[in-house]
């Protein structure tokens, strides 16, 4: 881990709620505490590992999208311990027709 993800996961541990960092390929870099506790999950079981397929393919980004609108989103992963992944998603847009 360079320094400056090393900064930034000090300092995510800190805080309240649970975060997780992915990379460009959906790989976990950060893992804090909080998200430990929530997801009931250890950063050991889950640090390197591709988020959507190993971790929670629950939270599939085809699989959001065909049940979200936006606002607060919650997906249950059962098949991998009964972990609870909580989003907000942005309200989509829509473009103005044009006239």
């Amino acid at each position: 881990m360079d320094s400056s993800l090393g900064l930034l996961a000090n300092l995510f541990d800190n805080l309240p709620l649970g975060v997780v960092v992915l990379d460009a390929r959906g790989t976990v870099v950060i893992y804090n505490q909080a998200e430990e506790r929530l997801a009931n999950r250890s950063r050991a079981q889950v640090m390197g590992r591709d988020f959507f397929i190993e971790v929670a393919p629950c939270m599939n980004v085809r699989e959001l999208a065909a049940n979200a609108h936006g606002g607060d989103v919650s997906v249950d992963c059962p098949p991998r311990g009964g972990s609870v992944f909580r989003m907000t998603l942005p309200a989509p847009t829509t473009s103005p027709t044009p006239g």
